[in-house]
Parts: structure tokens; C-alpha cells; sequence
């Protein structure tokens, strides 16, 4: 099994708690289980940043709140650790719950949820990229309760679950993500628009909020904007249409995007109530009866 916690994972997990202030115990004793370096490629390891990347090959150097690199070639990352915390926090993630991870990468933030969830939970962990489900699996081996699938994240889960994190940016919350959701579940989706080249086509990290929505109301699904991140698009699941529509609701402003309250997949025109408005769903400032958004 992972090993006790050294001294450098338990002042990581403490320093995460710190900086997202609402993180519960769970989550902080989740981080300091996990040996990051585990889920990395062979030292030396590269965490790049705004002020230019540190080498390192030291495993204790990882465990701070930086990304690492997975695949430089590609821009593929081990994704800031706060985000996560801060996102599995807003998801209220509990022992026993079945969850999917969608584009698992190599198994880091999939353990973290394993512990989460513990023994008597589920994990299914969805990666596209071959490669990575391979060292996935391998990674993950010491969590018995976690199962990596290849494939696309639009194809899974294929079952009921009780969450849905997708760790890669949509632009739109596809239909058979909300289906798998069992009554009262979450699902975390960033919808992210992307930087274009001259003939449009999509370059890089996209950027946008990520979005949490939940079936907890009688009459709709509650929605709310968390923060905006940076993140690598994900596979099947954007269109230029969709990402022209994300990119005119980010030019709002952040409030604007904090006052979405409910999901609609009701045909409707588009109005001042709307923030993100496709021609098949909407993400609304409308509050729902009965919901607590």
C-alpha cells in the first residue's frame, strides 16, 4: 500500500488547507497520503511557471503547490494542487461514493479521490491517451477500488455514479454526463474558450471557470461558476461554435459569471437572464424553486 506520510506531504497538505481556508480534514489527510513523485515520470522533474521553471530531483520539492511536468512536449501538466483541493472541496466528495474521473492522466488526482472516497467507494478512471492509462493502472495498482478505463471522457461513465469530475475544458456539459448522475449528484466540468490562430483553429491551454452543477432541485439542476482556470482541451468534447459562445461570456466579467445559478437544456430565446446561451442548453442567472443556488 502508499506509504505513511512523510513530513514533506504533511506540510503540503496543511499549506493546502491554509491556502483554500474552507478545506475539510479529509481532503488535507487525502493529499498527505498520496506520493506525488509515484505518478510522475523518472526524475529530474520540470515545474514550470510564469517566472520560469525549477528542475528538480528532490520528491520533496513536488509536494508544494505547483504544477509538474508530465509530458512537456505536449504542455501536459500535474495540475495545480489547490485547484483540485478547491474543487473536490465544492463537491463535498464523501467516503463510499462512486465517482468518474475523466482524463485520469497518470493516476495522481484519481488516488487523491481514492482516499476520498475510501474502500468502500468507487473510482473509475477514464484516460483517452494510451500511454497514460497504461501508467495509470500501473500507478493506481495499490488502490484496489479504482478502475482505469481507456477512452473518451464523452463515452463514460457507463454506469450510475454519485460524482463527475473532468479534469481537461468542454465547451458544453454533455448530455450523458448529467445521466450517469445518480439523484443529488455533482458533476465538475471546466468550459474553457481557447486562444485562436489566424485561420481559427484552436491553440493550447484553454481558459474559462469551471462549472459545478447538481441534481438537488425539484423543478432543474442547480449551477454555480467556481474559479477560472487554465487547462488542456479536451478531446471530442469542443466546437469553434460553442468556444466563440464561452469566449462572449467571459468578456462579461467575473460577476457576471458568478451569478450563474441553474443549468436548462430547455429551448428557449436568448435573454439577459442567459450567461451562456447554446442552442440546446443554457447556463442561467434563473434560481430554482426549492434549490439552494
Amino acid at each position: 500500500m502508499h506509504p505513511t506520510p512523510t513530513p514533506a506531504r504533511s506540510a503540503y497538505a496543511r499549506a493546502l488547507a491554509a491556502a483554500c481556508n474552507t478545506i475539510g480534514p479529509a481532503i488535507e489527510q487525502a493529499f498527505a497520503a498520496v506520493p506525488r513523485e509515484a505518478f510522475l515520470p523518472p526524475p529530474p522533474w520540470r515545474m514550470p511557471s510564469a517566472d520560469g521553471d525549477e528542475i528538480t530531483s528532490d520528491p520533496d520539492d513536488l509536494h508544494r503547490d505547483r504544477l509538474v511536468a508530465i509530458d512537456p512536449s505536449r504542455g501536459l501538466n500535474n495540475g495545480a494542487p489547490s485547484l483540485w483541493a478547491g474543487v473536490y472541496d465544492a463537491l463535498a466528495i464523501q467516503p463510499g461514493q462512486r465517482v468518474a474521473h475523466l482524463g485520469c492522466g497518470a493516476g495522481y488526482y484519481s488516488a487523491i479521490l481514492a482516499e476520498l472516497v475510501g474502500t468502500s467507494g468507487r473510482v473509475t478512471a477514464v484516460e483517452i491517451d494510451p500511454s497514460l492509462a497504461d501508467r495509470a493502472r500501473s500507478n493506481l495498482r495499490d488502490w484496489s477500488h479504482v478502475e482505469v478505463r481507456p477512452g473518451s471522457a464523452i463515452d463514460h461513465p457507463r454506469e450510475p455514479v454519485d460524482v463527475i469530475i473532468v479534469n481537461a475544458g468542454a465547451t458544453r456539459i454533455h448530455a450523458g454526463w448529467l445521466e450517469a448522475l445518480t439523484p443529488g449528484g455533482s458533476l465538475y466540468v471546466p468550459l474553457t474558450s481557447s486562444p485562436k490562430d489566424p485561420e481559427g483553429e484552436a491553440l493550447g491551454i484553454g481558459i474559462g471557470p469551471g462549472v459545478v452543477l447538481r441534481h438537488s432541485a425539484p423543478d432543474g439542476i442547480e449551477a454555480r461558476t467556481l474559479d477560472v482556470v487554465g487547462i488542456y482541451p479536451l478531446v471530442g468534447a469542443r466546437s469553434r461554435e460553442e468556444d466563440a459562445a464561452i469566449h462572449r461570456a467571459l468578456s462579461r466579467g467575473a460577476e457576471a459569471a458568478r451569478r450563474v445559478a441553474s443549468y436548462r437544456t430547455d429551448v428557449h430565446p436568448e435573454s439577459p437572464e442567459c450567461w451562456l446561451h447554446l442552442h440546446d442548453s443554457c447556463l442561467s442567472y434563473r434560481r430554482l424553486e426549492g434549490g439552494s443556488a
